[in-house]
């Protein structure tokens, strides 16, 4: 694994993970989609570290209330969120890498 950073599009929000960016993820749930949203896992939740801007992270979840979605409330860029499938991991959006997609 490698460590990666990562911001939303204004930059207000960065993130650094411990990441294999190998198995790229299209969400197929309709905020992943219409935002087009390219994702990956994060091994551990302890993986993800947001280093700015967790003051400006606003938190968005689907009606059944299991996944949570973080993005910025300055741009609106969608940077990750923890699945409805497990709960334990993160899904980076790889399109806010700063080394972009793998």
């Amino acid at each position: 694994m490698s460590s990666q950073t990562g911001s939303c599009h204004c930059g207000a929000a960065r993130f650094s993970d411990d990441l294999s960016a190998t198995h790229l993820i299209r969400c197929n749930c309709s905020l992943s989609s219409g935002t087009g949203a390219l994702n990956t896992r994060v091994p551990e939740t302890s993986s993800v570290e947001i280093v700015a801007g967790e003051a400006e992270l606003s938190s968005y979840q689907l009606p059944t209330r299991t996944a949570e979605y973080l993005f910025c409330a300055i741009c609106g860029v969608h940077l990750f969120y923890r699945s409805r499938v497990d709960l334990s991991h993160w899904r980076v959006n790889a399109r806010c890498l700063d080394d972009g997609l793998p």
